[in-house]
């Protein structure tokens, strides 16, 4: 089954081999300075697995990560309740109006796996961060009229559009904090398959035009049958995870 693992060529489907995936990556990853315990990051050709340990140095956690390529504008606008120390979720606005944050394109909710590398940030602040996006499904069109062929019922979506269902969250539920989950359509810009060094698995990777940015999409081969080539239209749900410019 596609996960997020599965989306940058890990096989991680018990706890057998998140310990084996796990005992793997410290033979070379790095440790990274933070606020809380330790992290160590292991970083290869744009894939990430960020490990969580507590201040007792035992391993509690590990994220997984990719380098975005893209740069997109974004106002902070307030950090989204976590217990979790080690990865952090930001509510934002894209492409703010001047120096109002509570404007711009649309609003949107991000992950982020290194939360415990920042002390207290002072928001609503203005930034640029990298936004990657995990597949949890999707769809591949060969050209804009084969999209439009598709949409049998109302309401009919544009080429580039971008819904942060995310932020659509049942009040009446025991944990109705918005997530980092967005339904977006884009034009494929450029794309490529990627082999994970560690594993040898095979991921697809596609830098993808949506409505308001440009943004860095991972992708499950199960979940399509070929690697999306430029000038295809992809539409699908993914999970955001975006990173910090430094200097933030």
């Amino acid at each position: 089954m596609p996960s997020h693992f599965s989306s940058i060529g890990f096989n991680i489907a018990s706890e057998e081999d998140l310990i084996r995936v796990t005992q793997s990556l410290l033979e070379t990853a790095v440790d990274v300075a933070c606020f809380y315990g330790r992290y160590r990051k292991w970083s290869q050709d744009g894939i990430e697995m960020w490990l969580h340990f507590n201040e007792k140095n035992e391993f509690i956690g590990i994220t997984p990560a990719y380098t975005a390529t893209s740069s997109i504008a974004v106002a902070l606008t307030k950090e989204i309740e976590n217990d979790y120390p080690f990865d952090g979720t930001f509510h934002a606005w894209l492409n703010p109006q001047g120096e109002e944050p509570d404007s711009g394109d649309f609003p949107f909710v991000f992950d982020i796996p290194d939360r415990a590398c920042f002390a207290e940030l002072e928001l609503p602040k203005l930034t640029h961060m990298n936004l990657s996006a995990f597949a949890h499904n999707l769809s591949v069109f060969e050209d804009e009229q084969s999209f439009y062929d598709s949409q049998t019922e109302e309401p009919s979506f544009a080429v580039e559009s971008f819904i942060p269902s995310g932020l659509f969250v049942d009040e009446g539920a025991s944990d109705n904090q918005p997530s980092a989950m967005a339904f977006f359509t884009g034009r494929v810009v450029a794309s490529e398959c990627k082999t994970n060094p560690m594993t040898g698995l095979e991921f697809f990777w596609a830098k993808i035009k949506t409505l308001g940015c440009e943004l860095d999409i991972v992708v499950d081969p199960a979940l399509c049958e070929s690697l999306p080539a430029p000038g295809h239209i992809v539409s699908g749900s993914f999970w955001l995870c975006g990173s910090f410019m430094k200097g933030l």
